[in-house]
């Protein structure tokens, strides 16, 4: 939306300019790169704390930079994008509720990256810690402290009725 008199220059020369979508810039796009595995040595347990506070602030984060480029949002809810930080600060899925509710979620699509990387990450580091055969038990147990925010989050874009790739 924000960029909506610049779609033409935007896209020119590309399929998309082209062949102008019905929906073009009609959608508050929200952008979230989920983070990886939080680095930890050999011997050292996995921080779970650590990880889902980068999950939630990860997620916030791309909220901000929803938050920055349409400045309406905010004066729709009446408050600061700090006030809105330290409100939701710890609880991604509720600040997804609110900018959903407060653009309109027909209206709000959600292009999430990256969904694999915490799994990924930590069962790269499973295997290259472990001497002895890994049994899908180990490896579940191993990856359920990065696959739980996650699944949290997959439910929440599922019930926001918006749409999310």
């Amino acid at each position: 939306m924000r960029f909506k008199e610049q779609y033409d220059n935007i896209f020119r020369g590309l399929y998309a300019g082209e062949n102008k979508p019905k929906l073009a810039s009609t959608f508050y796009v929200l952008r979230i790169d989920l983070p990886g595995v939080v680095e930890f040595e050999k011997g050292t347990p996995f921080d779970r704390g650590n990880y889902k506070t980068k999950f939630h602030d990860t997620v916030l984060d791309g909220i901000d930079t929803l938050l920055l480029h349409h400045p309406d949002v905010l004066s729709k809810m009446r408050m600061t994008s700090v006030e809105f930080y330290e409100n939701y600060k710890g609880k991604s899925d509720m600040a997804l509720r609110k900018i959903a509710k407060t653009v309109g979620h027909e209206k709000l699509m959600i292009l999430v990256d990256e969904f694999d990387r915490a799994p990924m990450d930590m069962y790269a580091k499973m295997c290259e810690y472990n001497t002895h055969p890994i049994n899908s038990a180990d490896v579940k147990l191993a990856l359920n402290p990065v696959i739980t925010p996650l699944k949290e989050f997959l439910y929440t874009l599922k019930c926001l009725r918006s749409r999310y790739y």
